[in-house]
């Protein structure tokens, strides 16, 4: 079998297990599409207007059928099991802080393959590209969003990426998107390395350290 040929055969394979995967075992509705439009109608049966959604897909014909980076990110190639790791992932943290974490609305399915999910768009700011104040506000109100969500057992695993927690201002709010659970590490591992990337923040915040 040429290479070219095995890898595409392996690539349906790990999409099928990914499909299954999805479809036992994550609440969600699943939207088949070809065109935005189809994906736009499916969306409003699901309460959400597809200019304010977020599309992560792995797939460049689904992302330029989409048609707005802004609303989208192209993944070259996600192993089956992260792309699954990280949709539960974030359910289970919004499930514990609705309020703190975009919400996952439905996997994405174009010509028959997973192209990935569509996420509630959060139009915030990074932590990282907030002034001092803002930062320091932004940091307590993570603090005490995480001590909730490790309270209830989960982690995040990702928090080091700035571009993960949204930010609003006037009042000051959080939104965590984007976890980041390797196949060997369990929410243990995960909420001990959120701890550890919380106490860096808040020396940041405090000054102690610099940005």
């Amino acid at each position: 079998m040429e290479a070219r040929t095995l890898i595409a055969a392996v690539a349906i394979a790990e999409n099928s297990q990914l499909q299954r995967m999805l479809r036992d075992k994550i609440p969600l509705p699943e939207i088949s599409f070809e065109t935005k439009e189809d994906a736009s109608a499916q969306l409003l049966k699901l309460g959400s207007n597809a200019d304010n959604v977020f599309f992560k897909c792995t797939s460049f014909s689904a992302q330029t059928v989409w048609g707005s980076r802004w609303n989208s990110i192209l993944t070259n190639y996600y192993q089956p099991t992260r792309l699954y790791n990280e949709i539960s992932q974030q359910l289970k943290i919004y499930r514990v802080v609705p309020d703190n974490a975009a919400r996952p609305i439905a996997t994405a399915t174009m010509e028959g393959r997973n192209v990935g999910y569509f996420l509630e768009y959060v139009n915030g700011t990074s932590l990282g590209g907030l002034g001092l104040q803002s930062f320091r506000e932004a940091v307590l109100k993570l603090v005490s969003v995480m001590e909730k969500v490790h309270g209830a057992g989960v982690g995040h695993g990702d928090l080091d990426s700035s571009s993960n927690i949204r930010v609003t201002i006037s009042p000051v709010g959080i939104k965590l998107i984007d976890p980041y659970v390797p196949s060997d590490k369990t929410d243990a591992d995960l909420i001990k390395q959120d701890k550890e990337s919380l106490r860096q923040m808040l020396h940041m915040a405090n000054g102690t350290l610099s940005r």
